[in-house]
């Protein structure tokens, strides 16, 4: 069913372009389709460029989509702060929180049972809540999966298959599907999955533009360019990469990717090249042909790697123990720069990046707070380091201007540090 809304044009943000890439680019004055296309980083993008941003979100800055982009690469333009933060505002909300997703000064959030909250960015004040019509029988997944997507024309929410609201939290319509989630946003398509269908929903109008029916329940997904890459649970810890056609559906190739503990294999597209883990290695997969390349196995240090981060032709690789290895993304081979870098604690979650600061989180113990690292991507010198009262497993940071925003999930809070 889709609601009545205005058809008016509005600007869009750079949620619009998702094909980013590793490199960064600047909030405005970006042109044609490559997103990065600035000459300091060698990355060719395969975007449609970010559009204009208004004064406000070159103020603030944005973070679009649960990774900043539709190609998960968790790599922003925004500044960060340039020296240890504050807290600046914290709020409770009622269960585990999504990861927050940022534009026009506002932080749209989602919580585990089905409330999406819209909340000022600058004060903390909670502006509005919406509880969606649908929910579906899915209260027993992973709250995360749930995180909204915001562009300059809605913010997206799981219910009514896709729901959208205006960013004051007014409904605009609904696709009257299944309860959708994992959304990603690309060239003014809403992408969400059932556990068994890839979807995509225009964003002006909410109606239907593609089906895929994956081989099997969906885990994740990620687009860039004209591919769709969706990762299937084949059972336990085995999965499948299916790579799609974005314009068609068409099933291109499939992928074996066995042995993944713990959670389902992540997905980062930069360049072309899908970057993942299978059980001790970090692996890359050439997107047109599916073709997989091991670029480093830890057996050897008897540490498992999760999800890494890749820019400027490195791949950050968070493990179990209190470093970050640092990868050439060509060869592999380790980079000397960050060798014998230790940290206070592990460091196997996910790093954001901007083209100053790879942020780290180690967690703490019963003795010691957890830390935030701020640390220079070139030499793996801390810039400065924090410790936080945030606990368990918080998501983010999401990388703003001069400021970090973190959901925690052991205390049901949103946290802002400037």
């Amino acid at each position: 069913m889709i609601d009545g809304r205005s058809t008016q044009t509005r600007r869009r943000l750079l949620v619009t372009c998702a094909g980013a890439t590793a490199g960064v680019a600047g909030l405005a004055g970006c042109t044609a389709d490559d997103e990065n296309d600035d000459g300091e980083n060698g990355d060719d993008g395969n975007g449609d460029g970010p559009g204009e941003f208004d004064e406000e979100n070159a103020e603030y800055g944005v973070w679009p989509m649960a990774h900043y982009d539709a190609a998960n690469t968790a790599v922003a333009p925004n500044s960060g702060p340039e020296s240890e933060p504050e807290k600046e505002w914290s709020v409770e909300v009622d269960s585990s929180p999504t990861v927050p997703v940022v534009a026009n000064r506002t932080v749209f959030v989602g919580e585990r049972g089905g409330k999406y909250h819209g909340i000022d960015l600058v004060d903390g004040e909670t502006l509005w809540e919406h509880e969606p019509n649908e929910w579906g029988d899915l209260r027993g997944e992973e709250n995360t999966i749930f995180t909204p997507s915001v562009s300059n024309t809605a913010v997206y929410v799981s219910g009514d298959g896709v729901e959208a609201l205006e960013h004051s939290g007014e409904k605009l319509w609904t696709s009257d599907h299944d309860t959708l989630f994992n959304f990603r946003i690309y060239e003014e398509t809403i992408y969400g999955r059932t556990n068994e269908y890839l979807y995509g929903i225009d964003e002006e109008t909410g109606e239907e533009v593609l089906k895929i029916q994956a081989s099997d329940e969906i885990e994740t997904l990620a687009i860039d360019g004209e591919r769709i890459i969706v990762a299937t649970r084949k059972g336990g810890e085995d999965f499948l990469l299916e790579g799609y056609e974005r314009s068609s559906g068409d099933n291109l190739w499939n992928q074996a990717i066995n042995d993944v503990r713990g959670a389902e294999p992540d997905i980062r597209i930069v360049d072309g090249t899908i970057y993942t883990v299978r059980d001790m290695e970090v692996i890359s997969i050439e997107i047109e042909s599916g073709d997989v390349e091991s670029l480093y196995d830890f057996s050897e240090s008897n540490t498992r790697p999760a999800q890494p981060t890749v820019y400027d032709g490195r791949v950050y690789v968070p493990t179990e123990l209190p470093e970050v290895p640092v990868l050439n993304s060509e060869t592999g081979e380790r980079v000397s720069e960050w060798e014998n870098r230790r940290l206070k604690g592990r460091t196997s979650w996910r790093m954001p990046i901007s083209s100053e600061t790879l942020y780290v989180w180690t967690p703490g113990t019963v003795n010691s707070p957890g830390v935030i690292n701020a640390l220079n991507p070139e030499t793996g010198e801390k810039n400065w380091e924090m410790e936080s009262t945030l606990t368990g497993h918080p998501t983010g940071p999401i990388v703003l201007e001069d400021s970090l925003l973190y959901a925690d999930n052991s205390d049901n809070t949103i946290v802002l540090y400037r």
